[in-house]
């Protein structure tokens, strides 16, 4: 605190060293501690006002502050719609403000660049302003969303595993292969996000083809191909997806008179006899 002397009826008072606040500007020294009163010193500490105080006790004059005013910038990362932007007083709580989407992600709030979170998930004030800066810009933070995909076998003699989590902009988890679906005279192609056509997520080895790119709960679809070998225009279907067996076909070639036995062997390689 200052204190300075001064004479009643003087016109004009002695200059005074302007204090500080952080967040804050100085109005003057009043005569009342708020409210209002009477202005004797200006925001530069310059007498403005006569002394017209008849004390010889001494007399409080008080500071008056004005909250300073920041501007904020809201960077969404990748988010689209809602505040750009926020202003707020120093001390205050936060202004509100509408909140961005992004798809495939959750909205967690707004941070500093210190991860100090000052905006909720709802866009609701969690702490006072407390930066005495003129702007400033506070960042989006997501969590990306997860999806229950149900694999149907779409036909499947032995189905594989029915069921995956999958992670918004992720390659999908890879499927082990005794986790591949069979089906008994056809090949598995990978899974679909429709029972014919579609969207390809997994390649006949179970890994992904591209990354998720869905929401909320899904189902993916196998497709498939029969199994065959054509032998003197005859064709021969098997199942593929069991190999190291023997599978005994017979057919009636068209250059033959009569049934013909064709032993296929399935493995590394097809072995026909």
């Amino acid at each position: 605190d200052e204190s300075v002397n001064v004479t009643y009826d003087s016109v004009e008072l002695p200059s005074i060293a302007v204090p500080t606040k952080i967040g804050y500007t100085f109005n003057g020294y009043y005569s009342e501690e708020s409210g209002g009163g009477t202005k004797y010193y200006d925001e530069d500490g310059i007498g403005v006002h006569r002394w017209d105080i008849d004390s010889d006790t001494g007399v409080v004059l008080y500071a008056h502050w004005t909250a300073k005013t920041t501007n904020i910038t809201l960077d969404k990362d990748g988010g689209i719609g809602g505040c750009g932007s926020a202003s707020v007083s120093y001390g205050s709580s936060m202004s509100h403000i509408t909140l961005p989407t992004k798809s495939g992600y959750t909205f967690n709030g707004y941070y500093d660049s210190e991860g100090v979170k000052y905006y909720s998930s709802t866009g609701a004030s969690v702490r006072v302003w407390d930066k005495d800066v003129a702007t400033a810009t506070l960042y989006a933070r997501w969590t990306v969303n997860q999806s229950t995909v149900t694999l149907d076998g779409n036909g499947a003699t032995t189905p594989g595993k029915t069921n995956i989590i999958a992670t918004y902009d992720s390659d999908m988890p890879t499927l082990a292969s005794n986790e591949l679906p069979k089906r008994t005279g056809y090949v598995f192609e990978g899974y679909y996000t429709q029972a014919e056509g579609g969207t390809q997520y997994y390649n006949a080895d179970g890994t992904s083809t591209t990354t998720w790119k869905l929401t909320g709960e899904q189902v993916l679809y196998a497709h498939w191909t029969q199994g065959s070998i054509e032998l003197n225009n005859t064709l021969l279907s098997f199942d593929l997806a069991d190999t190291n067996k023997t599978i005994v076909a017979t057919t009636t070639p068209e250059s033959f008179e009569s049934e013909v036995t064709w032993t296929v062997t399935l493995g590394p390689t097809v072995t026909i006899s």
